[in-house]
């Protein structure tokens, strides 16, 4: 759980120092490498959003101590994530990410992190294949959560890992009518994530360490609405 923005501010300097992040670029070399990009010449920058540091963080340093670098990974949501190219800094080599932005397939890091403009539910993956399955700041956004557990199940190998981060408040917080990135929006409550972790129990998927579920601080403000960042990391039974 998200306490504070200064967690926020110590892990991106957290992945700075582990030389995980994307490299900063000034504001006029971005521009000019975006509209270089645009027009298909390079790949496209890395726009990195530093409030997702904290997401990015502890989902690698997470996966870098659990699952087996050599394993397949993939991302959910991954144009303009920062965690393919964190991961991919960290020693993990077999990576792969969908998105149904066309641009992802220009991602940084395109000539060996696999891209594919597809959404989750169609997007071509392996039964059984992935050590790991990331999904940050994603199902909140219109996504079917059992649906998204069923297929999440049927990818992972025995012991693979799904970690995914979503907007949190325990106590329901109303967003009717309010979207994101056009689509529906919702701020997951306690009930919500209860019965998340109901359906993946009943997929054969456990909690991977202890479950928090209370917040008393509501650090992220948009869309005037206040709340927080909960992460969530289950392993498939072996």
């Amino acid at each position: 759980m998200l306490r504070s923005l200064e967690e926020i501010q110590a892990a991106a300097r957290a992945l700075d120092a582990a030389g995980w992040s994307w490299p900063r670029r000034g504001r006029v070399l971005t521009r000019a490498w975006r509209a270089a990009a645009d027009v298909g010449l390079v790949n496209y920058p890395l726009a990195r959003d530093r409030t997702k540091s904290w997401d990015v963080w502890h989902t690698v340093r997470h996966l870098h101590a659990t699952a087996d670098p050599s394993g397949l990974v993939f991302d959910i949501g991954a144009w303009q994530s920062e965690v393919l190219w964190a991961l991919n800094r960290a020693g993990f080599r077999r990576l792969a990410g969908c998105d149904t932005d066309r641009r992802v397939r220009r991602m940084p890091g395109a000539g060996h992190i696999t891209y594919q403009q597809a959404d989750f539910f169609d997007a071509a993956i392996e039964p059984s294949s992935l050590a790991a399955l990331t999904c940050l700041s994603v199902i909140e956004h219109g996504m079917d959560p059992e649906a998204f557990f069923v297929r999440a199940a049927s990818l992972l190998d025995p012991g693979g890992r799904i970690v995914l981060t979503t907007d949190y408040w325990p106590d329901p917080v109303d967003t009717t009518g309010l979207e994101a990135f056009g689509r529906p929006w919702r701020i997951c409550s306690r009930a919500e994530a209860e019965r998340w972790l109901a359906v993946a129990q009943s997929l054969g998927l456990r909690p991977d360490g202890a479950v928090e579920l209370d917040a008393h601080d509501a650090p992220i403000t948009w869309n005037g609405r206040s709340y927080t960042f909960l992460r969530l990391a289950l392993v498939a039974e072996a």
